[in-house]
């Protein structure tokens, strides 16, 4: 305000020297004043004209305004980052349909590091006509080596020259031709060949990287000649959902939540099967919002047919929807088809040897001086193992000769380190079979992660790497896993329900002060709950959103702690007391406290002893903080699943996070399940459960069943030995006792 009140005082100011000019000044040159019609002359009445200053003021007003508060749209987007800002300046009738990847990316931006990395993107395009151009934004850490790297870019089969990496400030573009699109699914692969400037080694191989802008990256399309029908809605859609990851439901009054949900599950189809969508509700008349739509649905009673595509006067592809029409559902699904089933990952059978081909393993080759190579496979949900028995992975694998000393490959299962093998003597070829045998209660129903990670240091360390094309060390796909079968068995978890969770079966709980924020995160949660292939449906599954001020629902207390106890998870400072070691200082062989002391480490050693496993929920949770939690509170009830959020929640993060949970080994299992703020999911199990035998007990299945039980609680095991062997000593002394005076006579 205070700046607008100065610009309106420098005109005034101009304008009272030109009155004083006028009748007692001499005439000004016209270069004085720009734009100044001639010379003035003594003897006419002199004109000043404004108009450019008045013009100039008024953009740099305009300027000022936007900088206050500025207003973000796709064409005016600029991402800020360490390397300095970036910004993408394109005609406001442009808009983007943005590329899909095949990875979990932070803030729609993809990174590629190490040495050489690939990454796929797809692209659906429902026609080709509005295509005008594709581009690539990118940006480099300053310690790539650009003479010695490269950006290799392939689409639909059809590689690209090479691209120099020099964007060491800020995003820069990538053109593609547009004439190598094809309607339909499109499928982009991006490879970085990267050279670090002056050091070689693991380390380095973090410095370099590579990074893609995914929301200002994908097809350029002209909205001017976009068409008004359901191809263009579903462009517009996708680039909607693609760089906002939301969607503005307009309607006169509130949007039924029902409706809401289904057009949630409906629009699951325009992200990239996991992602999760919001739906935001707004007056029918709203205006002013700080991003220009791309997309938008309008609900209208009073319209003549149940559904139609107009262009908004904001230039938005607006679908029009009569929600009271009865068949408005089916015309909708020739809009927005069906969703496809998410594809899922592997699956091994137990008993079974599987190839790492079957398993679905593409990341066959090594090339970084630091390289992580995961397999991710889902095992059966009644498969458990508690006992020694082995599983064993049949590797087959070769690695570059003269690596340098120290090169080695660790083999890792579930986080868990099996095998450590030398890669540093013995190399230029293929190596001969190795069986690498593990414990198999490493292992657990569902998805599980092997993963191969390649150190090779540098030589020397403070020089660049030597340029190669050859990867460092090549596991072969015909490598095997051999897993062994097990009874049908399980412990009662929540991990079989996630991955079956369909959006029908949601279920928000009523909140007096978060009854919006409920509707909102289970609206958003519909729409990233996708079917996954090959996994069936359970007919009586739920899953309840639950406020924090609206426990009464949740049957804490069964878990043996109450709502106090959740909101210090989730709002709580940490409480290191628990941690705090207790002295316990001698006073002689017969203190109370001493003794006392002891006699509580030998009950906890015999507890652990009789049930093994996480400590109470209480306990478990006294240093942990989240930010929402899934609780299976009735074992009888195994699936029946509440979810727990506080009021600052995030509703997008909490749903891309269960989304991703159910292809992913960082997964909720067990009855209570928390969410860190770091995205994984921490998981407890109740110690007192046993597991549960789900097929009849029998000679052949009797040794395993024992082993999981007596493996579960050796004390029990052994007092049930026990009691056996007292009942057999006891039944043979009868008999003896019994006998004997008969044998006499």
């Amino acid at each position: 305000m205070r700046i607008q009140r100065n610009r309106v005082g420098i005109i005034l100011a101009v304008l009272a020297i030109g009155l004083l000019i006028g009748p007692f000044g001499e005439a000004l040159p016209a270069q004085t004043i720009p734009g100044a019609r001639g010379a003035l002359s003594t003897s006419q009445p002199q004109v000043i004209d404004l108009s450019p200053l008045l013009e100039t003021l008024k953009a740099q007003t305009d300027r000022g305004d936007a900088a206050s508060e500025p207003a973000m749209s796709l064409h005016q987007y600029a991402r800020k980052t360490e390397a300095g800002p970036s910004s993408l300046a394109q005609p406001s009738h442009l808009l983007l349909l943005p590329f899909q990847a095949d990875r979990a990316v932070t803030d729609h931006v993809m990174r590629l590091t190490g040495e050489r990395q690939t990454a796929h993107l797809t692209l659906d395009i429902p026609a080709l006509k509005p295509v005008e151009g594709v581009q690539l934004r990118y940006r480099n850490s300053i310690n790539v080596q650009s003479s010695q790297s490269q950006i290799l870019i392939n689409v639909n089969g059809t590689p690209l020259p090479a691209v120099a990496p020099a964007a060491f400030e800020g995003f820069k573009t990538i053109s593609v031709p547009s004439n190598l699109l094809v309607e339909g699914r499109n499928t982009i692969t991006v490879q970085a060949k990267q050279a670090h400037r002056i050091f070689c080694g693991p380390k380095a191989s973090f410095q370099i990287w590579t990074e893609f802008d995914l929301a200002q990256s994908g097809a350029i399309v002209s909205s001017t000649n976009l068409p008004t029908d359901a191809n263009g809605f579903r462009m517009a859609l996708a680039a909607q959902v693609g760089r906002y990851g939301r969607v503005t439901v307009r309607a006169a009054g509130e949007p039924p939540q029902t409706f809401m949900r289904t057009m949630s599950e409906k629009l699951s189809a325009a992200s990239a099967g996991t992602q999760a969508i919001t739906l935001v509700s707004e007056g029918l008349y709203a205006n002013g919002a700080a991003t220009h739509p791309i997309a938008r649905i309008t609900l209208r009673d009073n319209l003549p047919t149940p559904l139609e595509v107009r262009r908004g006067a904001d230039g938005a592809e607006v679908l029009m929807l009569n929600p009271k029409a009865k068949d408005v559902l089916s015309a909708l699904d020739k809009i927005l088809p069906q969703s496809a089933p998410v594809p899922d990952i592997g699956k091994l059978m137990p008993g079974v040897a599987t190839s790492l081909k079957e398993l679905q393993f593409t990341d066959l080759n090594a090339y970084n001086r630091y390289t992580e190579q995961s397999l991710q496979f889902r095992l059966p949900n009644d498969w458990l193992i508690l006992s020694s028995a082995k599983a064993t992975l049949r590797l087959s694998y070769g690695f570059a000769a003269d690596l340098p000393q120290s090169a080695l490959m660790l083999v890792k299962v579930d986080g868990v380190t099996v095998r450590l093998l030398p890669l540093d003597t013995n190399g230029g070829k293929v190596q001969p079979p190795l069986d690498i045998r593990f414990p198999a209660n490493i292992l657990k129903s569902g998805v599980n992660n092997v993963t191969f990670v390649t150190i090779v240091p540098g030589n020397p360390p403070d020089r660049p790497c030597p340029k190669s094309d050859t990867p460092l060390m090549t596991i072969l796909d015909g490598s095997s896993l051999l897993v062994p079968s097990s009874p049908r068995m399980k412990f009662i978890g929540m991990n079989s329900l996630v991955a079956a969770l369909r959006p029908n079966q949601l279920v928000a709980s009523r909140s007096a002060a978060l009854q919006s924020h409920i509707e909102k995160l289970t609206t958003t949660l519909a729409s990233s709950l996708r079917p996954i292939s090959g996994i069936p449906p359970i007919s009586d599954a739920q899953l309840k959103i639950v406020a924090l001020d609206n426990l009464q629902n949740v049957s804490l207390a069964k878990l043996g702690v109450q709502p106090r106890t959740l909101e210090n998870v989730f709002f709580g400072a940490p409480d290191t007391r628990a941690q705090a070691s207790i002295e316990n200082p001698d006073y002689g062989f017969f203190n109370a406290s001493k003794l006392l002391f002891s006699l509580e480490a030998i009950g906890k050693k015999i507890s652990d002893l009789a049930q093994p496993g996480d400590p109470p929920l209480k306990q478990w949770l006294a240093n942990r903080r989240g930010k929402a939690a899934l609780v299976l509170t009735d074992p009888k009830r195994p699936h029946k699943l509440s979810l727990i959020v506080p009021p600052n929640s995030d509703a997008a993060q909490i749903a891309d996070a269960i989304a991703r949970a159910r292809l992913s080994s960082n997964a909720p299992r067990g009855q209570f399940s928390l969410l860190t703020e770091d995205g994984k999911w921490e998981n407890w199990q109740d110690a007192s459960a046993p597991p549960v035998l789900e097929e009849p007990l029998s000679l052949g299945n009797f040794r395993a069943v024992a082993g999981n039980f007596a493996s579960w609680s050796p004390l029990y095991f052994v007092l049930l030995l026990f009691g056996l062997t007292v009942l057999s000593i006891v039944l043979a002394l009868v008999f003896v006792i019994s006998t004997r005076g008969k044998r006499k006579k």
